[in-house]
């Protein structure tokens, strides 16, 4: 059943509820057949709605189904349902309705706003959002957590990251008040953002700043580790880069894969050779990243080709892997005279292997070929992993 189908029979029921409380009501005979004539308008417009035919039913809606108490949660499930089925105008007329009535508590006007920001972010008008939002914030009697989500996916999808910043450092204010462990990793995740903007800019000083932030937030976040190993890189020190690195692995050996350039970088160098060397082989030791064996056999390759391919057979044999097996292909092609064949069998796995995604998200099951530190589809921060077995990286 669709979440569309399931907003429609709990209005159904409301609408029904609503009914049969007014034809339990005592009432002299002509008000009775009042009440009748209002009923049936109400139900002749909730067809209408029902029926997706034009603005007529949501009118007469609004106008027949007072704003109450006991009504409330009815045209809260009709604003809903229309944000829901994207009909985002509708639900906007809906909760503005709801606001403008004098009737309400100030707790059920406060929601009735979040409730049409919520419109407003969905319509894409995100500058109404944020000021209805903002307002909202400090009030006493709408969830602060619920005004905060809402604040950072707009900020997220602006990019907008000091004042989503903000946002979380004024969640954590107050006496007895501490940041849950999601909002701390969210707000270092936030920090990384910044300080990769920093980055492009050049302000070194800064993006290290707001890297210790996020470090003292959630210790050994292996992207902040990640980012710093590529400014030591970058300043010379390949010394601090190498322990950066085997920070972020202290987080879980999947970490090795985005590092595999830097690593390659400092494979480079005599002094920093092994420990590269070292990292790349508990990366598919550890983890089941062929990348990393991929890389190691690259390496040695361009010393050792029989050593790079015994490397490549030892893997094949242990844990099959297309990847693997295209490499190994691709070396035996190189000391082969009769290659026709191989080549366009090498050029198929090639462009099967160029087509696959190389991450997955742990919580939604989103797939892409480059890392997302923010999923973009649950929206959920560090959820996505490198793909391992058969067709994995």
């Amino acid at each position: 059943m669709t979440t569309g189908s399931i907003f429609l029979m709990v209005l159904i029921a409301l609408i029904i509820g609503y009914v049969m409380g007014i034809y339990q009501r005592r009432a002299e005979p002509e008000e009775l057949e009042e009440q009748r004539s209002d009923e049936q308008a109400l139900l002749k417009s909730l067809g209408l709605i029902l029926r997706d035919e034009s603005d007529a039913g949501l009118d007469q809606f609004i106008h027949r189904l007072d704003v109450t108490p006991a009504t409330l949660d009815t045209h809260l499930a009709v604003g809903t349902l229309f944000r829901r089925k994207g009909e985002v105008s509708r639900a906007i007329k809906v909760h503005q309705n709801l606001i403008s009535r004098p009737s309400l508590s100030k707790a059920q006007r406060l929601n009735a706003q979040l409730e049409l920001a919520r419109d407003f972010y969905q319509a894409g008008l995100l500058d109404r959002a944020e000021r209805l939002l903002l307002e909202l914030f400090d009030a006493d009697d709408v969830s602060r957590d619920d005004v905060a989500n809402l604040l950072v996916e707009i900020y997220q999808d602006e990019k907008e990251w000091p004042k989503a910043i903000d946002i979380v450092d004024r969640l954590g204010k107050g006496w007895f008040t501490k940041l849950s462990e999601e909002w701390q990793l969210i707000r270092a995740h936030f920090c990384c953002e910044q300080a990769t903007v920093a980055l492009k800019a050049g302000d070194m000083l800064e993006a290290r700043r707001l890297l210790k932030q996020a470090r003292l937030q959630q210790k050994g976040l292996a992207r902040a580790c990640l980012l710093l190993a590529d400014i030591e890189m970058q300043a010379g020190n390949r010394a601090a880069a190498v322990g950066a690195i085997n920070q972020a692995v202290l987080s879980g050996f999947d970490y090795v894969f985005p590092a595999i350039p830097l690593l390659s970088e400092l494979a480079q160098d005599p002094k920093h050779r092994a420990s590269a060397i070292e990292l790349l082989r508990q990366g598919w030791r550890e983890s089941a990243l062929a990348a990393c064996l991929l890389k190691e056999s690259e390496l040695e390759a361009s010393r050792d080709l029989e050593e790079s391919l015994n490397i490549l057979l030892l893997a094949l044999r242990d844990r099959p892997n297309l990847r693997l097996l295209h490499r190994y292909l691709t070396l035996l092609q190189s000391r082969s005279s009769d290659v026709a064949e191989l080549n366009e069998t090498l050029d198929k796995v090639a462009a099967r292997l160029d087509a696959m995604p190389q991450y997955r998200c742990g919580h939604c099951g989103f797939t892409a070929k480059q890392l997302h530190w923010l999923c973009p589809s649950c929206k959920r921060w560090g959820g996505l992993a490198p793909i391992k077995g058969l067709e994995g990286v």
